[in-house]
């Protein structure tokens, strides 16, 4: 009996040991605001092992005592920024009109107190408070940091999310790198190609922003990535929003590299993209379209794929969803994704609006599909489709109904694509 006894103890003993043995970490933040505070929430939701080196978590301790007004003009809310507000509000779902609500009675120290709750979901981050990095050095494979209590960490990624850059600038790298800053793009110098690697939007003083990957990239040295130095963000509850969707985008593209332990130069952007929308990111700059809309999935998806940029007006960006879809609005990229689809057009090609009879004879040539395409469309039409009135295949497609369909159709969303965001061949 005894010896069977210890046999027991000595084959469970390793698994015991095994259990209790903590995932070494593969990233960490260095942060004195929201911007590393978002970024480490976003890397417990990407399953990435964290360390999170801040100097405090009260991060509107001078705004505590008053209520303030968030003003935006267009309400772009999403990511963790939404589910801050919904924590704010006790809400267990996502609702525009009550995030609005928030914003413009914002406090403080409910803000304060939702951020001590976020201390449960972020699964994998360990929270060191209080502590600064006395040193940073690039080893052979990994970073290698020491903090001013002694403790020691070696990770393959690093961010640098304190607005000066305390990392980063201390790197002795070239000036023309340590310039570089992270940076959200206005709509006027978005392009196309670009608009496919967006990575972040957000608005500030009443226009929208998009940060691309490059954008992101700008400031990023050996899989240490950094807001830069003279990042103009601020304390004030205004640039909140931004400064959670800038480290949400950050941790996604650095959480990427963590977790694969790769380098940027082989970063996959459609699944790092993927991770944001998981995770319910704004990634489209559409003023007029909004996050309880039926179809914003898939204009998200739409958007990315860059069939078109919308109407830039005013520092915004409109998608106007229910205009009609022309062919010259889908021609190009779809014979930048499908062969057949070349072969389609050249047969079927008119200068005008497309009719649904046009979209799902095309739909069907490229997927090599039947009449269930239709038969299924007509079916779903005002049930899981969402679109209103009735099936008329002599109708003018919309925007919003094309988004629809090539998220349901197609692949395109998922068609590989380069830094800068044009296809891969």
């Amino acid at each position: 009996m005894r010896f069977r006894f210890l046999l027991l103890i000595f084959l469970v003993l390793p698994l015991l040991t095994f259990a209790q043995k903590k995932a070494k970490p593969k990233m960490l933040i260095y942060a004195d605001g929201f911007v590393g505070w978002a970024a480490a929430v976003q890397a417990g939701k990407s399953n990435v092992e964290t360390i999170l080196v801040i100097d405090n978590l009260d991060f509107l301790a001078s705004n505590s005592g008053e209520k303030v007004v968030i003003d935006q003009k267009y309400h772009l809310n999403g990511g963790i920024w939404m589910e801050l507000l919904m924590d704010m509000a006790m809400s267990k779902t996502k609702d525009q009109v009550l995030a609005n609500t928030v914003k413009t009675d914002f406090s403080p120290r409910l803000a304060s107190n939702s951020i001590e709750r976020f201390k449960a979901k972020m699964q994998g981050v360990t929270i060191i408070v209080g502590q600064e990095i006395s040193k940073c050095e690039r080893g052979r494979r990994n970073w290698q940091l020491i903090l001013s209590n002694k403790d020691r960490f070696n990770v393959p990624v690093v961010i640098d999310a304190t607005r000066d850059g305390k990392l980063y600038r201390n790197l002795g790298i070239p000036d023309s790198l340590s310039a570089r800053e992270s940076q959200f793009l206005p709509l006027s110098q978005l392009t196309l190609p670009l608009s496919r690697t967006t990575m972040a939007v957000e608005e500030r003083a009443g226009a929208v922003y998009v940060a691309t990957l490059q954008q992101l990239l700008n400031a990023q040295y050996e899989n240490m990535f950094s807001i830069g130095p003279g990042k103009d963000l601020t304390d004030s509850p205004n640039d909140i929003p931004m400064s959670i969707a800038l480290g949400q985008g950050l941790a996604a593209i650095a959480g990427y590299c963590a977790f694969f332990d790769t380098s940027v130069d082989k970063l996959d952007v459609r699944k790092v993209q993927s991770e944001l929308l998981t995770f319910n990111a704004r990634l489209n700059p559409y003023v007029d379209v909004a996050i309880d809309d039926p179809h914003y999935g898939s204009i998200q998806k739409f958007y990315l794929t860059g069939f078109f940029l919308g109407e830039v007006k005013d520092g915004a960006m409109y998608f106007h969803k229910d205009t009609a879809v022309r062919f010259d609005d889908v021609k190009g990229v779809l014979n930048d994704i499908y062969s057949r689809s070349q072969l389609w057009f050249l047969d079927n090609y008119r200068n005008e609006e497309m009719k649904w009879k046009d979209l799902i004879s095309l739909v069907k040539f490229v997927s090599l599909k039947g009449d269930e395409v239709e038969q299924q469309l007509i079916k779903e039409w005002s049930t899981k489709r969402k679109f209103e009135g009735s099936y008329d295949p002599e109708a003018f497609v919309t925007r919003g109904q094309l988004a629809v369909v090539t998220d349901l159709y197609s692949a395109s969303y998922a068609k590989a694509i380069h830094a800068d965001g044009q296809f891969k061949k």
